[in-house]
């Protein structure tokens, strides 16, 4: 059974392998600075998913383009996840508009080519909407952390069974230290609706207890998130955390 260290230096050396360790250690160096934020999270994560389709089968530059960014294919699954969930409970005659209006979406989203915020905030829009229209909370948001030395960014997204999915993604001043987590099932702490807890036990093979489990405790409010990281360390870098509060990117 491993102890929560060596399942860090396992998946340390793992990085190594594939010459991806300077990046997760936190190592200061001249291309982190070259890259920028949004290059740099696409290579260093050990939890790079694949959209809702197949990117084999991938056409449009927009489809492409949402296969080597991360943060879009989790954008791509939480929509397929959240618009399957409506569409189950929808009548006959409902679901047809649901379709409808979401085939009208995805060519509006393919008009953005290659555009990665335009992609982006189409997703987002779209996800909103359907929590609007189909009563889900907490509705879909984006926020950045709210700290000088922090370049970081949370995704949320709810579901109609009451559960939130999150994806977190920070790189800490001045050495670059990164952290990424995404994760599904967040839930509420003590029936409240506005404090959800996620642990990474269903990750770890059970091979460790809940004590030492990671924890993130997702303190909700109209315009700010608040999240308290526990025993998270294994997704960051040396330096790197990801506690902190997150304001909505929307906010005025």
């Amino acid at each position: 059974m491993k102890t929560r260290t060596q399942k860090i230096i396992h998946h340390w050396l793992s990085l190594c392998k594939r010459d991806l360790c300077w990046q997760f250690i936190g190592l200061s160096v001249p291309s982190v600075l070259v890259l920028g934020f949004a290059s740099l999270a696409q290579a260093e994560s050990p939890f790079n998913g694949s959209p809702s389709f197949n990117c084999s089968q991938a056409i449009t530059p927009t489809e492409h383009l949402i296969c080597t960014e991360e943060d879009l294919s989790w954008l791509d699954r939480q929509m397929a996840k959240l618009y399957q969930g409506i569409r189950e409970q929808l009548t006959p005659e409902a679901r047809q508009t649901l379709i409808k209006t979401q085939q009208d979406w995805l060519q509006k989203r393919d008009q953005c080519q290659s555009n990665r915020d335009c992609t982006r905030q189409a997703y987002m829009d779209r996800l909103q909407t359907l929590a609007q229209t189909y009563q889900v909370t907490p509705h879909p948001n984006s926020y950045s952390h709210d700290h000088p030395n922090i370049t970081g960014q949370l995704l949320l997204v709810g579901h109609l069974n009451g559960s939130v999915s999150a994806w977190i993604s920070t790189v800490s001043s001045p050495y670059s230290h990164l952290c990424r987590v995404s994760f599904e099932g967040a839930r509420p702490k003590d029936s409240s609706p506005q404090q959800l807890i996620w642990n990474d036990c269903s990750n770890t093979e059970n091979t460790i207890s809940q004590s030492e489990a990671c924890q993130v405790t997702l303190n909700l409010s109209d315009i700010f998130v608040d999240v308290e990281a526990q025993n998270c360390e294994f997704y960051c870098g040396l330096n790197g955390y990801f506690s902190g509060r997150y304001i909505r990117e929307d906010y005025p």
